[in-house]
């Protein structure tokens, strides 16, 4: 019966799909939790494995508290996955180039400082993106793997494909225009491509949603 900690769960993805084995104890933090208890609610009606916790992203204090908390209160056992789904994402710099945001350079510098803060951490599992397949970023998680094998920890980089995880909700039609000139490379690159999948590899591997270099 495995136990999960989930990051800001309120993304959704990890947990409705986790949350669907009966046996499995999900345990998210988010930031918003009435937001996230309301959509529990009315979309995993019934099942009693997801448990809520409050959390914050924006400085170190919360990782000591919960790197040791007791989580037997939930699980009746120790904790087997931490997924690091947390991230910073506003939507100022989704659209334009570095020469048209740095004409804000003020509100280009708070960006990245907040992205620096919230963002930048080590993760052991990380939800990554084909357009950052460099050779050498595998051969991190590869060193990772191997240092920690014996202790039965198993680093990965997954591409997870395309997920709704409401982005893009509130985009303009200039903005969506630009998206649709992304899709149309998108299409030239994988004209198979039609929706999202998902599926698992090896430990120090770095894959795509497809178990291979695939990324669409």
């Amino acid at each position: 019966m495995p136990n999960y900690v989930i990051a800001e769960a309120s993304r959704w993805e990890f947990l409705s799909q986790l949350s669907k084995e009966p046996n499995n104890t999900v345990i998210e933090l988010v930031r918003d939790k009435t937001a996230t208890e309301k959509r529990v609610s009315e979309e995993l009606r019934g099942q009693s494995n997801v448990r809520l916790a409050q959390a914050g992203y924006s400085s170190l204090q919360p990782i000591p508290s919960c790197q040791n908390a007791d989580t037997t209160q939930f699980t009746g056992s120790g904790l087997d996955y931490l997924i690091a789904n947390a991230g910073l994402m506003p939507q100022f710099d989704a659209y334009d180039p570095i020469g048209v945001l740095g004409q804000r350079r003020e509100v280009l510098e708070e960006y990245l400082t907040k992205y620096f803060k919230v963002n930048v951490v080590k993760k052991v599992i990380a939800l990554t993106s084909g357009q950052a397949a460099l050779d050498m970023i595998p051969n991190y998680k590869t060193e990772f793997s191997a240092q920690y094998s014996k202790e039965g920890v198993v680093f990965m980089s997954i591409c997870p494909g395309m997920a709704d995880t409401g982005l893009f909700a509130a985009v303009t039609l200039e903005q969506m225009q630009g998206l649709m000139g992304i899709w149309k490379s998108f299409e030239e690159y994988a004209p198979h491509f039609k929706g999202p999948r998902v599926e698992n590899g090896d430990g120090g591997s770095f894959v795509s949603h497809y178990g291979n270099q695939q990324w669409l």
